[in-house]
C-alpha cells in the first residue's frame, strides 16, 4: 500500500470508530453489528449531515465493514442538510413559539427517522409545561380536584430552601387533544423505569436530534430552538395570561429572583395560555420567607 491509499484508509478508520462508539453511546447496545450501525445511520443521521458528511461517514462504514448488505444499506443519497456551524448561545431561541414548532414539524416530516415523531413530542409537552428536561424522568399525571388534571415532578434544584420538592403544573389550560400529547410523553419514558442512565441517554439522543434539526431548519445566521426553549415559552405564555412572579416561581420550580431574571420575555405567540398554581403550593412557597442570597444558577 503506498502513501496515497494509505492516508484515506487511517482517516477511514478514525471516522468508523467514531461512528461505532457514537452508536453505543445513543443507544446503550455493545458489541453492534456493521449493519445495525448502517441501518442506525440512515435513520439517525442522514436526515440532518450535510452531504459532504454523509459521503464521508458512508464511505468510511463501508470501507470498514466490506459488505455488500452494509453497502445495500447506505446506498441512498444525502437528503441536503446545511453545514453545521459552531454552536453559540447567541443563535439559541429563548422561546419556542406555535409558528416555529410548526416549522420544525414539517421540516421533520419531511424525512424519514425514528426520533422525529420523539423530539416534536418532547417540544411541545416542555411547552405546555415547562418542565426541565431532568423532571420528565419523576414526572407523572395526577387527578386535581374538580377532575382536572395535572403533571407533578419532583423539582430539580430542590436544594434551595425557596423551592417546593414537588410542583404540580395544572393542564387546566390544555385542550383534551394536548393532555394526550402529555400522556404520550410520560409512555414514551416509562420503559426507562427511572434508570438514571438510560434516561441520560435518551435525552441526549433527542437533545441532540433538536440541535441539529434546528440547525439545518432555521440556519446558521439566526435564532433556534433549542430542547429548552418550550420551557422559555412556558414563562412567556404565563407573563401573558397575567400570573405574578411568585406564581409563576411555583410553577417553574425557581425562585422568584431567578424567575425574573433567566427566562422569557412577553412573547405570547403559541397562545397557549397558562394555568395558575395550585393555591397550597403557592402558599407554602409564599410561607418560606424572604429569599436568601444565594448565588444564580444556570437555568
Amino acid at each position: 500500500m503506498n502513501a496515497t491509499t494509505a492516508a484515506p484508509s487511517r482517516t477511514y478508520d478514525h471516522v468508523a470508530r467514531v461512528i461505532r462508539n457514537r452508536y453505543i453511546r445513543e443507544t446503550a447496545r455493545p458489541n453492534p453489528s456493521w449493519a445495525e450501525i448502517a441501518s442506525w445511520m440512515v435513520q439517525s443521521i442522514r436526515p440532518t449531515a450535510p452531504p459532504n458528511t454523509w459521503r464521508s461517514y458512508r464511505n468510511a462504514i463501508k470501507a470498514q465493514s466490506r459488505d455488500l448488505e452494509v453497502a445495500d444499506i447506505l446506498s441512498c443519497p444525502p437528503v441536503g442538510g446545511m453545514r453545521v456551524a459552531p454552536s453559540s448561545k447567541a443563535y439559541r431561541s429563548t422561546e419556542l413559539t406555535s409558528a416555529q414548532l410548526r416549522t420544525l414539524s414539517d421540516w421533520i416530516s419531511g424525512r424519514v427517522t425514528e426520533l422525529g415523531d420523539q423530539a416534536i413530542l418532547w417540544l411541545r409537552a416542555t411547552m405546555y409545561t415547562g418542565l426541565r428536561p431532568v423532571e420528565w424522568m419523576s414526572a407523572r399525571l395526577v387527578t386535581l380536584e374538580g377532575g382536572q388534571f395535572g403533571v407533578r415532578c419532583n423539582t430539580a434544584k430542590a436544594r434551595e430552601h425557596r423551592v417546593l420538592a414537588q410542583r404540580t403544573v395544572p393542564l387546566t389550560h390544555l385542550t383534551e387533544d394536548q393532555i394526550s400529547e402529555i400522556n404520550q410523553m410520560l409512555a414514551s419514558l416509562a420503559p426507562l423505569n427511572g434508570d438514571t442512565d438510560a434516561f441520560a441517554v435518551h435525552y441526549e439522543r433527542i437533545s441532540g436530534f433538536i440541535r441539529r434539526c434546528a440547525r439545518s431548519c432555521f440556519g446558521e445566521a439566526g435564532p433556534r430552538p433549542t430542547i429548552y426553549s418550550g420551557r422559555h415559552q412556558f414563562k412567556s405564555n404565563c407573563l401573558a395570561a397575567g400570573l405574578s412572579d411568585a406564581e409563576i416561581a411555583v410553577l417553574m420550580g425557581h425562585m422568584v429572583r431567578k424567575t425574573q431574571g433567566k427566562y422569557g420575555h412577553l412573547n405570547p405567540v403559541s397562545a397557549l395560555g397558562a394555568p395558575r398554581p395550585l393555591q397550597d403550593e403557592l402558599q407554602a412557597f409564599m410561607a418560606m420567607g424572604p429569599e436568601s442570597p444565594l448565588p444564580p444558577e444556570n437555568p
